[in-house]
């Protein structure tokens, strides 16, 4: 059996799988799937478009429009960043099965197995969170449907699609056929989000645990080790997965730095478009309810993903916290030599940023929701 194909990679592998960005499926088979994914996101795309461009110069109907094309402009960015750095990907989870593979001993591939166990039962929490949210969101347009084969009045109430677009079509005789591609289209939107995401994890959750790894090592060194030139072997061992792991964590940032400035871009816009529209929505119920479950599953995305940066901030400083406990003072003195190297390296902590200007953290989450809430009370004041 594959290694990605276990119980901790198979959800993330099956996700990536669908949408074309598994990098170790045949190119035909990912372009055959990739072409298909992004062809049905971007068919919605286009006629959002139009619904722009219909409603220019009315804000109320502008910014009813704006988040839902702003998600899947967040979605196509998802796919086309995965596409792009596809060999970065492939860099990656070759280290990651190079790390399962490698020297360690039981107690450290039981440490890898409890954290990817946590790992996915995070995800799992994360994906149903985001799927009810994305089920309320598609089905509540079908409230009126069922209202009138249980309570009918004398007129059929009003249909509306779960996106605001144009088609150039009456969606009152079409609106079957316009359903039907919206509910594809979120489908296929969601899984390829969740893919992006899964991945991302996944990467962060196995870098947190070699750096716990490292630190327990380093922790664990002593003097009497020294004995046939053991305890500077073990040191020269750390120093190196120290090493690589760095490189791993690079290649992580530059996998998802760009994306991640695009995304907190939109994600101001959006959390504040949703908060102008909650305000503008007077007596509409079923749509505030729709509005309030967006902005959650927007504020649920940027903390998950600022959550996770956090993580790989705190584990990365494990490494000189280790070395500082240490007894190194006791060490000969080739051992100090190569302590005082590894430790001067081990100050600067790894993380992930958004182009290189904002930091991932829990702490620039908070900044983020305030400069939300700013814009937000700047529309509704403007309004």
């Amino acid at each position: 059996m594959d290694f990605f194909d276990s119980y901790h990679w198979g959800t993330t592998k099956k996700l990536c799988s669908i949408v074309g960005t598994w990098p170790f499926h045949a190119g035909y088979q990912r372009k055959i799937c990739g072409i298909l994914v992004f062809s049905i996101v971007q068919s919605i795309y286009i006629v959002e478009i139009f619904r722009l461009i219909e409603v220019r110069g009315q804000l109320t109907e502008t910014l009813d429009c704006f988040p839902v094309f702003i998600y899947h402009s967040v979605v196509q960015i998802k796919i086309t960043n995965s596409y792009v750095n596809i060999n970065k990907v492939k860099n990656l989870l070759l280290r990651v099965k190079s790390d399962w593979k490698s020297n360690l001993d039981n107690s450290e591939i039981e440490l890898l197995k409890s954290e990817n166990r946590l790992y996915k039962i995070i995800m799992d929490i994360y994906i149903m969170g985001c799927f009810s949210i994305s089920i309320i969101y598609i089905c509540e347009p079908m409230v009126p449907i069922l209202l009138d084969v249980i309570m009918p009045l004398n007129e059929s109430r009003p249909r509306v699609l779960p996106f605001p677009t144009q088609y150039f079509v009456n969606p009152k005789i079409h609106f079957n056929k316009l359903y039907a591609h919206q509910f594809l289209v979120n489908w296929t939107a969601i899984t390829a989000f969740f893919a992006f995401d899964a991945l991302y994890v996944a990467f962060v959750q196995h870098a947190c645990t070699m750096f716990t790894i490292i630190g327990n090592r380093l922790k664990n060194l002593t003097a009497d080790n020294d004995q046939n030139e053991s305890g500077i072997n073990a040191l020269v061992i750390c120093i190196k997965m120290h090493k690589d792991l760095l490189k791993f964590t690079t290649l992580l940032e530059e996998h998802y730095t760009n994306y991640f400035l695009f995304m907190l871009g939109v994600i101001v816009l959006m959390l504040s478009a949703t908060g102008f529209q909650f305000v503008v929505m007077e007596n509409d119920a079923f749509e505030k309810i729709r509005i309030v479950w967006y902005g959650t599953g927007q504020i649920t995305h940027l903390f998950f993903l600022s959550y996770f940066g956090e993580k790989l901030i705190e584990h990365s400083e494990t490494v000189n916290e280790s070395l500082c406990a240490a007894k190194w003072y006791s060490f000969p003195q080739k051992m100090k030599i190569l302590f005082m190297i590894m430790m001067m390296r081990s100050k600067s902590v790894s993380s992930l940023t958004a182009g290189k200007i904002y930091v991932m953290s829990v702490a620039n989450f908070g900044a983020v929701m305030k400069s939300s809430f700013s814009y937000f009370t700047v529309l509704t004041s403007a309004q």
